[in-house]
C-alpha cells in the first residue's frame, strides 16, 4: 500500500523532518507548484516558471520517491488561483481568447509541462492527474472556462496531448 502525505511548495521540512518523511512514505503529492495558476506558474501566455514544482520534484527525484502530480487542468472557481489571471478578462470569469486559442493555451501548458518533468527528473512521475473536477456526482459536467468555451472534448484533448 502506498502512502504519501499532500505537500505545498516551501513546505520541504528541515533534514530531520525530511529522514522522518522518508521513513515513512514512498510516494509524494505536491500540493503546489505545478498547477497552471497558483505561484506565478503561469504569469503570460507561453511562459511556465517550473520552479516550485522543480524544488518537490528534486527532493522526490534525489531520494527514489514516486510522485502523483497534479493538476493539468482544473477549473477556476471564485477566486481561487487554479488557473492564471491572464486567462480572463474579469472576475466573473469571461475570455479574451477564442476557442482555437484556449486549446492552444492549454495543449501548450500540459505539453511544456509533461515534458519538463518526465526530461528534467525521468522516472520520478507515475501519475498525472490530468483533468481535475470535471463533473459533478449529480449534476454531469460543471460549467467552466474550459466546458463552456471549449466543450467536453477538452478533456480527451487533455489526455491526447
Amino acid at each position: 500500500m502506498d502512502f504519501s502525505p499532500g505537500r505545498k511548495v516551501g513546505e520541504i521540512p528541515p533534514i530531520l523532518i525530511e529522514i522522518n518523511f522518508l521513513r515513512n512514505f514512498n510516494h509524494l503529492t505536491p500540493e503546489g507548484g505545478i498547477i497552471w495558476g497558483e505561484m506565478g506558474v503561469s504569469d503570460s501566455p507561453g511562459h511556465v516558471n517550473f520552479w516550485g514544482g522543480n524544488r518537490m520534484m528534486s527532493f522526490a527525484h534525489k531520494n527514489g520517491l514516486k510522485v502523483k502530480a497534479q493538476h493539468l487542468v482544473w477549473a477556476r472557481h471564485g477566486e481561487s488561483v487554479f488557473l492564471p489571471n491572464w486567462l480572463f478578462d474579469d472576475k466573473a470569469g469571461t475570455t479574451p481568447f477564442d476557442s482555437t486559442e484556449l486549446s492552444f493555451h492549454l495543449k501548450d501548458f500540459i505539453t511544456k509541462t509533461v515534458t519538463h518533468y518526465d526530461t528534467t527528473f525521468p522516472g520520478t512521475v507515475d501519475w498525472w492527474c490530468v483533468v481535475n473536477e470535471a463533473g459533478s456526482n449529480t449534476t454531469g459536467f460543471i460549467g467552466n472556462l474550459w466546458m463552456d468555451s471549449l466543450g467536453a472534448s477538452h478533456i480527451d484533448s487533455s489526455f491526447a496531448w
